[in-house]
């Protein structure tokens, strides 16, 4: 009887080259996807940075508008001696329109603020714009 012999190949360094090829793709990929991930956010907090500083301007202008409209009517009152119900009225709504118009601005600095803290996060920055310096220290080895 004659025995032939016939090889297959080498099946398990095909198999481990194939799993590897695989393995570095995936990689690849996942890599592709989390430098856009970094990408859309560095975009989407700059975006925040700039409605927010576009928004700094008219709720100050809405502020000092109101301060003006409260002291035009604490001139007249300085100037009127009989004082109505209604003029009080006025005078408590443009005061309560001046806190509103405050909180207003004072918000949207806060706003502003945290988007930008939220922006140099997205772009690594953070630690440095604070002036903090990070330093790893080493492990030491036990002999």
């Amino acid at each position: 009887n004659a025995v032939i012999e016939f090889p297959i190949g080498n099946r398990e360094a095909q198999a481990n080259y194939r799993a590897a090829r695989l393995q570095r793709m995936q990689s690849t990929v996942l890599y592709e996807q989390t430098v856009q991930q970094v990408i859309q956010q560095v975009k989407d907090s700059l975006r925040a940075v700039q409605l927010n500083y576009q928004l700094l301007g008219p709720t100050r202008y809405a502020r000092l508008a109101a301060a003006e409209a409260l002291r035009t009517i604490e001139v007249q009152e300085e100037h009127q001696a009989a004082m109505t119900p209604e003029f009080l009225n006025l005078k408590l709504q443009r005061q309560e329109t001046l806190a509103s118009a405050e909180l207003d601005e004072i918000s949207t600095i806060a706003t502003y603020q945290v988007s930008l803290a939220q922006f140099y996060t997205a772009i690594g920055f953070n630690l440095q714009r604070n002036n903090i310096d990070f330093v790893v220290p080493e492990a030491k080895s036990y002999k």
